[in-house]
């Protein structure tokens, strides 16, 4: 949870600088397992987003009220669905628009969603640190069922105004890009970039992967063939077992433990599950080293936008549309968010996060622009952590032009030239 020097630290940034802009990237609410599924534990089906999972996002929009709110008085009180202050964009995936949605109910709540009934309301905060304004509103400290029985109009969705579906929010637009017209949000998967297809195929042929799966098959894998047999009745032979079935894995236990419906993956002690966090860790990361197209391929078109909103915003630019722009949200999945921190920090600074560079559910990549004594100054957390980047000494602070040159090292000129398409095109809107 944030504690008071979080607040304080904002409030040294509101004294001392002027805020310019603030970028914000986060991975979806909390969802269903990726390739398993029961139907009994989640009846949403598969990778769809679930109650909890609009909830994190929920609150994730009330703590970015009262700190761009209420605190800073940085974003407008009230909003229109034609302001241009706000820029939302999500991938066309349903768990990523309600996630955007959500977030937006919270940021600006004149609009419901769905209540949400729970025994346990902690388990469901976001990774994204709460203030203390945002808990005691929501009366997070409760601990008992009974409290919260009592107090359900303090967590749920609900409000007096006219109910709104996620995909009906009167709110603002919501931009969406659709998987099959850009590399926006899409990463590296193969369909979109056929020169990564085939090298990846090879990737496993490393002498160092070659090592590093040797090793897991001999100990971590045969645990984790037993542990899915035992409990989800899923055959996997350890001979065979690759690096995408660790991933795969990782997310049915994630899934499961955020949940906590009913079932769980039963390890056999808190090592045994430590040994598939690291492992998760390394596969998370490892096709960047190996890859660097992966990487390119990954966040391209993403900083092509945020590189110009910025570069618009502080050259006064008479375009209304960044003119007035204050606030842009990217509803995406961890990839990209992988990807930022692949590029900004170097890995062994990541494994070195509080959370061990593992990006969670809901996690919140934050970026600000900060006007500073005639110098501009950007300022970057992954959930309320200050990032030790390439580009800066101080943690979690560097100067926009090294900020910008550590970016371009990252990013292709071309993606669709390196990627061997000419089939997909990037556009704003």
């Amino acid at each position: 949870m944030l504690v008071l020097s979080t607040f304080l630290s904002l409030l040294i940034l509101t004294v001392s600088s002027k805020l310019v802009l603030v970028f914000e990237y986060s991975r979806h609410g909390a969802r269903s397992p990726e390739n398993y599924h029961n139907p009994q534990i989640f009846p949403e089906g598969q990778k769809k987003i679930t109650a909890e999972g609009l909830y994190q996002h929920y609150l994730i929009g009330s703590e970015m009220r009262q700190r761009y709110i209420k605190f800073q008085a940085f974003l407008p009180e009230t909003i229109s669905p034609n302001s241009l202050a706000i820029k939302v964009y999500a991938s066309a995936l349903v768990r990523t628009f309600s996630s955007a949605a959500s977030q937006l109910l919270g940021l600006y709540p004149d609009n419901s969603g769905p209540e949400l009934s729970t025994d346990d309301l902690e388990r469901i905060l976001p990774p994204f640190n709460l203030s203390f304004e945002t808990q005691k509103k929501f009366n997070l400290t409760m601990k008992t069922k009974d409290e919260i029985l009592d107090n359900q109009d303090k967590f749920a969705f609900q409000t007096n105004k006219t109910p709104a579906t996620l995909h009906g929010v009167g709110i603002m637009m919501i931009n969406q890009i659709h998987a099959r017209e850009d590399l926006f949000f899409q990463g590296y998967e193969k369909v979109f970039c056929p020169r990564i297809a085939k090298i990846i195929s090879k990737l496993e042929e490393n002498w160092e992967n070659k090592r590093i799966l040797a090793e897991w098959r001999k100990n971590l894998f045969p645990m984790l063939a037993e542990i899915v047999l035992k409990d989800w009745n899923f055959t996997l032979n350890p001979a065979n077992m690759t690096f995408e079935n660790v991933k795969d894995i990782y997310d049915l236990w994630a899934s499961l433990a955020f949940h906590q419906r009913g079932y769980e993956l039963h390890f056999p002690n808190e090592t045994a599950l430590d040994e598939l966090k690291h492992a998760y860790l390394y596969v998370m990361y490892y096709m960047y080293d190996l890859e660097p197209l992966a990487l390119k391929a990954s966040i391209s078109q993403l900083v092509e936008d945020i590189v110009m909103k910025i570069s618009m915003k502080i050259q006064n630019s008479t375009i209304p549309e960044f003119q007035d722009l204050k606030f842009v949200f990217y509803s995406g999945r961890d990839r990209q968010i992988n990807a930022l921190l692949r590029s900004l920090m170097e890995l062994k600074d990541i494994r070195n996060l509080k959370d061990k560079g593992v990006v969670f559910f809901a996690s919140v990549f934050l970026i600000e622009v900060h006007e500073e004594e005639g110098r501009w100054l950007v300022k970057v957390w992954f959930n309320d952590e200050e990032l030790k980047m390439k580009c800066g000494e101080v943690p979690g602070v560097c100067e926009l032009g090294r900020f910008f040159e550590v970016l371009k090292e990252a990013v292709s000129d071309n993606i669709y030239r390196d990627c061997g398409t000419e089939s997909y095109r990037f556009t704003l809107e």
